[in-house]
């Protein structure tokens, strides 16, 4: 073989490697073999950045995907065709091959020319990802990339079970702090309604209070009472049971005091 057939990525013992090790993918990402032709421009590059800033852990969905293979999120988004191809042979060589799938498909949301281009599709199809992993992704892919009712829509998908207790904290977190303020409270509320994820923690509680309580709409006063009424923790259900007063109500520190003199006296 002729050594301009090579493309020269790092392994982890710093060896070269064929360009024919990554032949499962070529047909998905044509950088391999013509390294000209990506595509993943400084603006794309600069809007990752801005969005993992934004967030306030500073870290995306795509960061805690490559984190259970033991990689850094740095590694996202390669910067250049052969930053690419180091970060393909990662994951064609990791032993957890359904979550390397799964990353792998992401990379391809993130490298569509549009959202017609067929090659998500086809490596879904290739690899025989299954729907709930491939609308998970499609899922974080889009809150990673603030589009924000795409994201809720493929969060609440049927075919998604188990997910990750602290991947849907994360993702209450990032509607309700990051997504448009006037959308906020109907994402939240879509996503938590239409998923049917139990509220885990006192803030997920609070978020969905809060939502149920926005100030331009009143979704649901009465709700968000009931939330706080079905909570077993005497103490959580005391400041659930504020926060309902200030953001239903408003200024409604004195009810507070009436009902739960002892919480407001603390």
């Amino acid at each position: 073989m002729e050594s301009d057939s090579f493309v020269f990525v790092e392994r982890e013992d710093g060896a070269p490697y064929d360009a024919s090790e990554l032949s499962a993918v070529a047909p998905f990402f044509p950088s391999i073999t013509t390294p000209t032709s990506f595509n993943l421009s400084y603006e794309s590059l600069t809007a990752v950045h801005e969005a993992r800033q934004q967030r306030p852990d500073q870290r995306l969905f795509v960061d805690e995907l490559l984190s259970v293979l033991g990689l850094d999120g740095a590694l996202f988004p390669p910067a250049s065709a052969s930053a690419l191809d180091s970060l393909l042979f990662k994951l064609l060589t990791a032993a957890e091959r359904l979550t390397a799938n799964c990353i792998i498909f992401y990379l391809l949301l993130a490298d569509a020319s549009s959202p017609t281009d067929p090659r998500p599709t086809a490596f879904v199809r290739d690899v025989h990802l299954p729907v709930g992993h491939t609308r998970t992704i499609e899922g974080f892919y889009a809150l990673d990339s603030g589009s924000w009712r795409s994201a809720v829509a493929a969060l609440t998908d049927p075919h998604l079970t188990n997910l990750d207790a602290n991947l849907v904290d994360k993702t209450f977190k990032v509607l309700s702090t990051l997504a448009p303020e006037d959308a906020r409270a109907k994402l939240v509320l879509s996503y938590w309604r239409l998923s049917g994820v139990p509220l885990a923690s006192e803030e997920q509680a609070g978020i969905v209070v809060d939502a149920l309580c926005d100030r331009q709409k009143k979704l649901g006063v009465v709700e968000a009472w009931a939330i706080q009424r079905a909570w077993g923790d005497e103490e959580v259900q005391a400041r659930l049971v504020r926060r309902v007063l200030l953001r239903c109500f408003g200024g409604a520190s004195l009810l507070f005091q009436l009902w739960f003199p002892k919480q407001a006296d603390s």
